[in-house]
């Protein structure tokens, strides 16, 4: 790695990944191909504060719909 490269880590809530799998239909794979994607761009997420040592955090949260409630992706 570079010194003008970043390590990102992009994970998904263990509360997340129960509901997607108790869902089913392809859900945890649509929420994993999420979690790549902001894996490479992390600001397509939610700025949540200040990290330790200048790490950024970011959140995203997939929106209930009317039969389902939210997850969130961490």
């Amino acid at each position: 790695m570079t010194e003008n490269q970043q390590s990102v880590i992009a994970e998904i809530t263990h509360a997340a990944r129960v509901r997607c799998q108790a869902i089913g239909g392809g859900t945890l794979e649509a929420v994993e191909a999420l979690r790549a994607e902001l894996e490479k761009s992390p600001a397509l997420g939610h700025p949540a504060g200040s990290a330790a040592d200048g790490m950024r955090l970011y959140t995203t949260r997939l929106e209930a719909t009317a039969t389902r409630p939210a997850l969130t992706v961490t």
